[in-house]
């Protein structure tokens, strides 16, 4: 099945009001968007966010949001940096899905978390931290690295 069916699906099941973001009743023919490439892809809010080529008011595409109800994705962090530190060292957690986290240290939550976006996380190694996995909770799941972070 294509992106562009999945949306199809996802649109036939949505009131009116839940399609919303940049459509509007004069940019989007469904005859003729459903002869369109797309793009989808879920956010970590939930919302499928999605381009088409071609299309719209002046023929240039359209970019749109769905609110579909979907839950949010869990967060997947795929390596952190530096993999050892002190109390105090700040760590780079890289992955998808991070916004709205929260992060633990061998069970020990972080004292500072901070983010400028949905793939990439600050935590500062907590007092009392010892070696072990970093766990990362979002609203929507938790996940624990394989890897441990190893306190100096």
């Amino acid at each position: 099945m294509s992106d562009l069916d999945r949306l199809h699906e996802i649109i036939d099941t949505l009131p009116p009001q839940r399609v919303h973001a940049l459509l509007t009743p004069e940019s989007i023919d469904h005859e003729e968007f459903t002869r369109r490439q797309c793009s989808l892809v879920q956010g970590s809010d939930g919302i499928v966010y999605g381009s088409a080529v071609a299309g719209g008011i002046y023929g240039g595409g359209v970019y749109f949001a769905l609110d579909a109800g979907k839950p949010k994705p869990a967060p997947r962090p795929q390596r952190f940096n530096p993999q050892s530190g002190a109390v105090g060292a700040k760590v780079l957690i890289w992955g998808s899905n991070l916004l709205s986290a929260s992060v633990r240290f061998n069970g020990t939550a972080a004292t500072v978390v901070s983010s400028s976006g949905s793939n990439y996380i600050w935590a500062t190694v907590p007092p009392g931290a010892t070696t072990g996995p970093v766990t990362v909770t979002t609203p929507g799941g938790t996940y624990t690295t394989k890897a441990s972070f190893v306190v100096q």
